[in-house]
């Protein structure tokens, strides 16, 4: 301790303090002799006799070297492979050889542990002094596994010190840490309705149902809203103790939903988080063992670029094949699935997989769960390391654990660059690993409800009557701005609350961003081509509001082109809706336009569009984007929308003629005979056809009904002459 700089007087402390609480021979006999059916085995240095106390069937060895009592257990070491150390060195495993050629065998032991220290008192060029201290081993009990080549930096655990396969055995507690949440939150989340947060909380895709059970999991998790929190290992059903994966907060905000984090922590606290961890992980691992990984490395260096290439769900993809040894994940190259294959094979043989031989589950994917345990393992080195650095260097308590990230008290986001720049640089130092740790920004979607509550957490009418006074307020405003419903103020209020304005700068930022609200009506559009030449449309019909709602026809016989008139009639249609006429000249229009069987459909449309973006997979087109400029507008002037086309036909994947039966509804689609809407029939014979003719063209007896059904409905009949 003299030699790391720690301070005399308080080594003299220390050793006082250790030296009263010894316990001496004698007082081990007089503490045993009350205990029945238990036995203590005592062996000495100085003495060749085994000192026994006590009787019984329950035989305990322990040895004392120096006033210091040691369980005496056994171990996988050869008394040859240390006397012989210099020579074996180069070897795997190399304490378990008992001859040059020959290892300890599975029936073996090796030297039990009194043995073993007083083999290292025999050799002592075998032993160097540790470079570090302990404290931080035993303040959260997560000591590193030693030094295979030469003991160094070995930390034995306080409460079980069994030495196995060359590793200290983990017990399933890690570390502790109080945290403590805002009083103002924790008093929301329990004394708000479930329905209400709900209502605030963003879905992310979850149902109403999965909100309202991670609402009732979160009321559980905090308590008091303060406390001692511990971390561990995951158990297994039938486990006592378990060792290796991530580590789990007994209690606490870890594992609830983003928003309501930000709630209970999200103005006390700073969010650091771990950038790219597991890959980062694997390429370091990959260098130090000298396992080739070029496309890990590229996907470290370009992660995004991969991310954008690979389209949506691309990280949970690439996660999914770093952990899947028995199947290919789709999406995922050839080069880069064989690759993470080797990687893993060649990772499961190294030393520091065989510790959690026991912990991998079993099956077709036990080299995948044994990679991702030695993936966690250096994840809580790391992460915890970083803890420490937090607390002792630069002076931050941390608050809680987030498997690979961390939150410290207070609001450091100002310097936040700064901090990771150190904790980054810190890592790499003592670590040799690039592991950039970023500030992420918290959400404060539920902040709305702390407006109920003081600083001590109880409800305070005033400031939650003067909270709602101001808040109808500004959604009065808003409506009478944008002309909205009350319903669609509401909307709005709640996404720029979330960007942190306040009500003036809300009002100030819908007037600059008046275009990007939601879209300005939804239409239903058909298109009825012509099955030769070119497919071109000769009818179009658009809906706006589904049934009963105004609806526009145009076929060639109105217009030249159909489709260009449906559009036009669209953009009076929204025109309409934008409340706003202040800002009509300045407004980007936005409409949202269903069609069944896009893919067909977009071809009599797309020509007529700009700035197209387009979502498609293989020949399908799922959804598409465009602008439409009406160069002959109203009143001379040019318009213009943004088209958001949506394909029916994905959401329900059925012919629109089924529709009547799959929904109980009482219309039912038109039947139009395409086979018969022939160039020489729409414009040399008007579209005229006899009895007898729709009767050898259409086939299958209803259709034939539906069809003469809707001609005498529509009056189309024409007697002869």
């Amino acid at each position: 301790m003299q030699q790391v700089g720690v301070d005399e007087a308080v080594v003299e402390s220390v050793k006082r303090r250790f030296m009263r609480s010894k316990v001496s021979r004698a007082n081990v006999r007089h503490l045993i002799e009350g205990v029945e059916g238990i036995q203590i085995h005592i062996r000495t240095l100085n003495n060749k006799n085994l000192i026994k106390y006590g009787s019984g069937d329950k035989v305990y060895k322990i040895g004392l070297i120096d006033d210091h009592y040691i369980p005496i257990l056994e171990t996988d070491v050869a008394s040859f492979a240390l006397k012989n150390h210099k020579n074996l060195l180069n070897k795997k495993r190399w304490w378990e050889f008992v001859a040059h050629d020959r290892r300890i065998s599975k029936k073996q032991t090796g030297m039990d542990t009194w043995e073993l220290l007083k083999a290292f008192r025999e050799v002592p060029d075998l032993l160097k002094p540790l470079t570090c201290s302990d404290e931080r081993v035993y303040r959260h009990l997560m000591w590193r596994t030693m030094d295979k080549n030469n003991f160094e930096d070995l930390h034995v655990s306080k409460t079980d010190a069994r030495i196995k396969h060359g590793y200290m055995r983990k017990t399933n507690y890690v570390v502790e840490l109080f945290e403590s949440l805002d009083p103002q939150g924790v008093a929301a989340l329990k004394q708000t309705s479930v329905d209400e947060i709900v209502e605030l909380m963003d879905k992310d895709g979850i149902s109403t149902k999965e909100a309202r059970d991670l609402v009732e999991y979160a009321r559980k998790r905090v308590g008091r809203g303060y406390g001692p929190v511990s971390y561990g290992f995951s158990k297994r059903a039938g486990e006592k103790d378990s060792f290796g994966g991530r580590l789990f907060a007994n209690r606490g905000v870890q594992g609830l939903k983003s928003d309501i984090r930000g709630l209970l922590l999200g103005r006390k606290t700073t969010d650091f988080d771990f950038s790219n961890c597991h890959p980062r992980i694997i390429v370091w691992l990959c260098k130090k063992e000298g396992i080739s990984c070029p496309f890990m490395e590229y996907f470290v260096e370009n992660r995004q670029a991969v991310y954008d290439g690979m389209g949506e769900g691309a990280k949970t993809r690439i996660l999914e094949a770093i952990n899947s040894h028995d199947r290919h994940t789709p999406g995922i190259s050839k080069d880069f699935y064989e690759e993470l294959q080797r990687i893993r094979n060649e990772v499961c043989e190294l030393d520091v997989a065989r510790q959690f031989d026991e912990q991998a589950r079993n099956g077709n994917n036990r080299k995948g769960s044994l990679f991702n345990l030695v993936l966690c393992h250096y994840e809580n080195e790391f992460i915890l390391d970083a803890m420490d650095y937090f607390q002792e260097e630069l002076g931050m308590r941390v608050c809680t654990l987030m498997f690979d990230g961390l939150m410290v008290y207070g609001d450091h986001y100002a310097e936040a660059n700064a901090i990771c720049d150190k904790v980054t640089h810190h890592l790499q130092m003592r670590h040799g690993i690039h592991m950039p740790m970023t500030a992420k920004a918290q959400k404060t979607t539920l902040h709305p409800l702390l407006h109920r509550f003081n600083e001590d957490g109880e409800r305070d009418e005033k400031s939650e009557e003067n909270w709602l006074k101001s808040r109808r307020e500004i959604r009065c405003k808003m409506s009478k701005l944008v002309r909205l419903d009350m319903g669609e103020a509401e909307r709005l209020y709640r996404k720029f609350h979330r960007l942190g304005l306040n009500h003036r700068q809300q009002i100030n930022e819908i007037r600059k961003s008046i275009k990007n609200l939601s879209v300005h009506g939804d239409f239903y559009l058909d298109c009825e081509t012509c099955p030769f030449d070119k497919h071109k449309a000769y009818a179009v019909s658009v809906t706006q509001g589904g049934e009963g709602g105004p609806t526009f026809c145009a076929t060639v016989k109105d217009c030249e082109d159909p489709v260009r008139s449906a559009l036009s009639w669209i953009i009076d249609r929204a025109n309409l809706n934008f409340g706003a006429r202040d800002f009509q000249e300045k407004a980007d229009l936005k409409a949202r336009v269903h069609i069944h069987n896009l893919t067909y459909d977009m071809g009599q449309i797309i020509s007529k569009l700009s700035r197209i973006s387009t979502v498609e997979r293989g020949t399908d087109l799922y959804g598409c984007r465009g602008r439409y400029v009406d160069l002959l507008g109203k009143d001379g002037k040019a318009r213009a929308i943004t088209l958001h086309f949506v394909d029916t036909l994905k959401v329900i994947p059925h012919a629109l003629s089924k529709f009547g039966d799959m929904f109980g509804l009482t219309v039912s689609k038109e039947f139009m005979p395409h086979s018969m809407m022939t160039e020489h029939f729409v414009f040399k014979q008007g579209g005229i056809a006899t009895r007898g003719k729709l009767l050898r063209e259409v086939k299958g007896k209803s259709s034939r009904v539906t069809l003469f059904q809707n001609l005498k409905r529509w009056d189309c009949e024409v007697s002869p002459g």
